[in-house]
């Protein structure tokens, strides 16, 4: 069975603090979080709390590094992000770190700072992703073997469901972890179980049916990256989502 996780960026609009973030998290009694950072100042700022230490304790946690102000390469700035990304992963009990590969100009300076760590890049959107992206994801690999894949649904979607097919022919041994959530119209990182809701197409929710068996059968952890911008005090979407994956 699939581990289901859910990212704190989740409740990025109603909470400031990532550690009520992770607590808020935490009330839907998740396998894990994924702590989630979006810029190098909300990291470097946050300290953990004796009590979310602890309520970490016994889940499977996964890190998501800074993309945002940073290209992670041998200067000051990537020192003082890679050495608070590994102080974290051991106090919060994570498993892998997750970068968006673009943030890189030196893959095995990341991989030398963070040496032991389970390390994963996540494919990228439509609007950040080069044309041959997966030829360049091909390239990477070869080039860096210690690096797995966290399998990122709504962002290859954007791109095609061929190219989500073609990933995992090509990555499957290397895919250690799925971001869940789907992309609907102008709804980036959206909910699937919402989606059929929206659509009420008995076409979407076979097509969605059939995505959410493929993810599963990878067997690897799912984080639930559902933006709530949309939705942001509906806190039973999360909810929702977590049933619809369990079925």
């Amino acid at each position: 069975m699939n581990k289901i996780l859910i990212s704190s960026r989740a409740f990025k609009k109603n909470y400031k603090n990532s550690n009520d973030r992770i607590k808020q998290v935490l009330t839907y009694n998740p396998e894990g979080v994924q702590i989630s950072f979006l810029n190098v100042k909300e990291l470097l700022d946050y300290k953990p709390t004796k009590e979310v230490i602890d309520l970490l304790k016994n889940k499977y946690n996964v890190f998501h590094a800074p993309t945002k102000n940073i290209i992670y390469k041998d200067e000051e700035k990537s020192n003082k992000v890679l050495k608070k990304i590994k102080e974290l992963y051991n106090k919060l009990n994570c498993k892998i770190v997750v970068f968006h590969y673009n943030n890189f100009k030196d893959p095995s300076y990341v991989a030398d700072k963070l040496l032991g760590l389970n390390l994963c890049i996540e494919n990228l959107d439509l609007r950040r992703a080069e044309e041959n992206y997966i030829e360049k994801m091909k390239m990477f690999f070869e080039n860096y073997p210690n690096f797995s894949l966290c399998l990122d649904v709504c962002h290859v979607l954007e791109h095609s469901k061929k190219d989500l097919f073609e990933l995992i022919r090509l990555f499957k041994n290397k895919i250690k972890l799925t971001h869940w959530s789907y992309t609907f119209g102008e709804l980036k990182h959206y909910s699937a179980k919402a989606t059929i809701e929206l659509a009420k197409s008995k076409k979407v929710e076979k097509e969605l049916n059939e995505l959410k068996e493929t993810i599963k059968d990878l067997n690897q952890p799912i984080v639930l990256e559902i933006n709530r911008r949309h939705v942001f005090n509906n806190f039973g979407l999360i909810s929702k989502e977590m049933e619809y994956l369990k079925e």
